[in-house]
């Protein structure tokens, strides 16, 4: 009995020393705490800076809207000044047609023989009231035409405030994206971290019931074989 409690002590001291030796490893809850503390923090401050995003996001795509109707109304207005120069060009052929018409018909009534001046003025007069017409809506396209204009330079001046506009919300969802994204990667660092250190807690913990389980049962017995022992 004597020789089986010297075997037994040094295997006792062994599974003491062991379990020391992982309780002491073992991480504490103030180091798993501080992890935890750094990946909520990693969390909320993506939270934030999410939402951030997401309102910036919603600014830049008012603002793009914005910008882009100004760009379809620049476009339809320029298409107005478009049709009207159109309009004045064929007018402006008309008063050449009825303009050469007027000349004809003049020379036809100087030429005119007595029996037929009053047709021949007819036919003049006719035509010259067709060449006024026609130079009065040629007028009134080239009054149109300069209106139109005025309308788009006019325009013109709101679009490139609409541009700065549009490319300053840009730098700033831009920024916020970049922020958000280097957010995001933080946390997904500090869970990392915190899966880890959960791992190897528990892996340690494990170990150490183990150990705890090995050492318990080699001190039930010693106890068990001590009081068999005779005194010498």
């Amino acid at each position: 009995l004597r020789a089986q409690v010297a075997r037994q002590g040094p295997a006792l001291n062994l599974a003491e020393a062991k379990l020391r030796k992982v309780e002491k490893e073992l991480m504490g809850d103030e180091e798993r705490n501080g992890i935890k503390a750094v990946y909520d923090a990693a969390r909320r401050e993506y939270d934030q800076l999410r939402q951030a995003w997401s309102q910036r996001n919603g600014d830049y795509l008012r603002v793009k809207s914005i910008a882009r109707t100004k760009a379809s109304q620049l476009r339809q207005k320029q298409a107005a000044v478009r049709r009207v120069q159109a309009e004045m060009d064929r007018w402006r052929r008309q008063v050449k047609q009825e303009t050469t018409r007027l000349e004809d018909a003049a020379k036809a009534l100087a030429d005119a023989a007595e029996n037929q001046r009053n047709a021949a003025k007819g036919r003049h007069d006719a035509a010259r009231r067709q060449a006024d017409q026609s130079k009065r809506q040629l007028q009134r396209s080239e009054q149109r035409l300069t209106e139109e204009q005025k309308k788009v330079e006019a325009f013109q001046k709101t679009i490139q405030p609409a541009k700065d506009q549009e490319l300053a919300a840009k730098e700033v969802v831009d920024a916020a994206y970049r922020a958000k994204e280097a957010a995001q990667d933080k946390q997904r660092k500090g869970l990392d971290a915190w899966r880890v250190a959960n791992k190897e807690y528990f892996e340690q913990l494990t170990v150490r019931n183990r150990l705890q389980a090995e050492y318990n049962k080699a001190v039930q017995e010693l106890e068990q074989i001590q009081p068999a022992v005779p005194e010498p």
